[in-house]
């Protein structure tokens, strides 16, 4: 599908926050080629501005789910969030650091993220980060 001339920017802009960002749905809907939506968020600031804005929206709505799952103790998303969001209060995945040496001269591996500290805390509705065990 080619461009259709009569398109205007506020259209692009228009279907894509309609669309929450999706690049070939705001297409189908003007009724244009996907390289033509993609062409009018790189060429028109406005356009670009309500792609952007429509993506964060989609993310914000998905990090709501996430947390209603982490209120409710679905310990997966509880981990998921502590080691994509909580990265500044210690938790993450388990890393190796070379700079001092551990038992027998090996590496010192670190357990950041204690899945049954937080599992312990969050059944005694304590804050999981201020019980939480590492082997600093």
């Amino acid at each position: 599908m080619a461009a259709k001339k009569s398109t205007t920017p506020q259209q692009y802009a228009q279907a894509l926050r309609e669309t929450f960002g999706n690049i070939s749905m705001a297409a189908r809907k003007l009724g244009v080629d996907r390289k033509a939506v993609q062409y009018a968020i790189e060429k028109h600031p406005v356009v670009k501005e309500a792609h952007d804005e429509a993506a964060e929206q989609i993310t914000d709505i998905a990090e709501g789910h996430l947390v209603a799952a982490v209120r409710k103790g679905d310990m997966k998303q509880v981990q998921y969030w502590l080691e994509n969001k909580a990265r500044h209060r210690g938790y993450g995945s388990v890393y190796v650091h070379n700079t001092h040496s551990g038992p027998n001269g090996g590496p010192i591996t670190h357990h950041v993220f204690d899945h049954n500290a937080v599992v312990a805390a969050l059944a005694r509705g304590s804050d999981p980060d201020r019980d939480r065990t590492s082997n600093d």
